[in-house]
This record gives C-alpha cells, sequence and structure tokens, in this order.
C-alpha cells in the first residue's frame, strides 16, 4: 500500500490530482481538493492509502501539485 498526504489547507483548487488520479481525489464544494477515502486526520493534514498498482497516477498528482502539498510513500 502507499500511503498518501494532503496538506488540504494550502491547496488552490487547481483540479491537476483529480485530472490525473480522478479514483483518489475530488473537488469539494469550496473549489478545494480532498481525497475520496481519508484514513485519518491530524491537524491541517489528511492521509489516505493508495494501490500499488495506482502508483503512476499517484505520481502525477504529486508531480503536477503546483503547490506541492502532496506526497506519497
Amino acid at each position: 500500500m502507499i500511503q498518501i498526504t494532503h496538506k488540504r489547507s494550502d491547496c488552490i483548487g487547481c483540479y491537476a490530482c483529480v485530472e490525473h488520479a480522478p479514483s483518489y481525489w475530488k473537488i469539494d464544494e469550496d473549489g478545494m481538493a480532498s481525497l475520496l477515502e481519508v484514513t485519518h486526520r491530524h491537524d491541517q493534514m489528511e492521509f489516505g492509502k493508495g494501490y500499488d498498482a495506482d502508483r503512476d497516477e499517484l505520481e502525477q498528482s504529486v508531480e503536477n501539485c503546483p503547490v506541492h502539498i502532496i506526497s506519497i510513500s
């Protein structure tokens, strides 16, 4: 499994994460991205899990985020 970390409070709503990994991201009513399935939250961070088979699309969402608020490990 892949650990996904997202600092939602710094999101600018550019839609890059949704475009590259639509099975993991959505744009909320406030115009900011959120993980579709959050495993837990801490302070301003959202955490989720991804499948190894989806690594390429998750890496694309990390690389294309203009404010660098997504990481995977």
